[in-house]
């Protein structure tokens, strides 16, 4: 969760021997809604890759056990031989990304005004647990061997991503070609590209059903109407999504010094256990203070 998931999967999907599925995280192990609808329309996602491909899932929740059931089992039942690439940022500061995330899950769905940070990390284990990092893999290592898992940082994808992802592809055995990632590109990094995500899709339908949409269906030449109703829609959405967006961001909390340090309170332990196994100097992961904190919510919603 604002990990560099969506990044990183887009580096990989540029591959030319990889397929990352669309959309990205399509939550069929933890129960998502392809979960739901079966193996048939799960599979259907990798329909279109070919035979020299490798296929990928990038969903942020096989990783967060307890809180999705036993992913890792399903996982080894259905697909034995998968091999597992496992992004991990600052945990103090995904705990805080997280916070993000799910109050605009709470904003849009609920319509229910954001809870405070402390309140939001104190009342819902998932947030600690999910950046407990071992405690996540030890979930897998009894049914995969360790050889077929990858660990990465985020600021390994910041800081050197085409290292990364010919890393990774060498330990997937796949063609590395036709990847070209720029150093410091991020995707999906705001709170306000969802914003913009939610109120074009309400602009669209609405604009259909009204007046001006009727008007312009009848009398307007095709190609003409569909670049109107898209500067139209998108000027809408636009100021709806700012409106909202500044309303959002008056009511979430800051990401203080003292968050962080009482986060790493919980946290330290499950960092040096970590360190021990992995073997990497992960000590900045514990510096009470960070030189660069998590990106907040931009002001506006980035231009279309």
């Amino acid at each position: 969760m604002k990990s560099g998931s969506t990044t990183l999967a887009a580096h990989l999907d540029a591959c030319d021997g990889i397929m990352i599925c669309k959309p990205k995280e399509p939550q069929y192990f933890s129960g998502g809604r392809f979960g739901k609808s079966g193996a048939d329309s799960y599979c259907q996602l990798f329909s279109e890759a070919l035979p020299t491909q490798l296929c990928g899932d990038a969903s942020t929740c096989y990783t967060r056990y307890p809180h999705h059931g036993d992913v890792a089992g399903r996982i080894a039942r259905e697909c034995p031989d998968a091999r597992f690439i496992y992004l991990m940022r600052d945990p103090a500061d995904r705990v805080y990304s997280h916070y993000l995330h799910s109050m605009q899950e709470r904003w849009h769905t609920e319509r229910l005004a954001p809870i405070s940070f402390e309140q939001a990390w104190r009342s819902d284990p998932e947030y600690l647990d999910a950046s407990r990092y071992l405690f996540q893999l030890n979930q897998y290592f009894p049914l995969f061997p360790r050889d077929r898992f990858f660990l990465c940082t985020t600021e390994e994808l910041r800081d050197s991503p085409r290292d990364l992802v010919n890393r990774i592809c060498l330990f997937l055995g796949a063609d590395s070609s036709g990847s070209d990632p720029v150093q410091g590109e991020r995707k999906n990094v705001s709170v306000g590209e969802g914003f913009k995500t939610v109120y074009a899709k309400k602009t669209a339908a609405g604009l259909r059903h009204s007046a001006i949409g009727r008007l312009m269906a009848m009398f307007t030449p095709a190609q003409l109407r569909r670049s109107l109703g898209k500067r139209i829609r998108s000027a809408l959405a636009s100021t709806a999504a700012t409106r909202d967006l500044d309303r959002f961001r008056s009511q979430l909390s800051p990401y203080r010094d003292r968050d962080r340090i009482e986060l790493l309170a919980e946290l330290r332990p499950s960092i040096l256990e970590l360190q021990e196994f992995w073997g990497r100097d992960l000590s900045d992961w514990l510096a009470p203070r960070r030189t660069v904190s998590p990106a907040a919510p931009p002001a506006r919603p980035p231009a279309t």
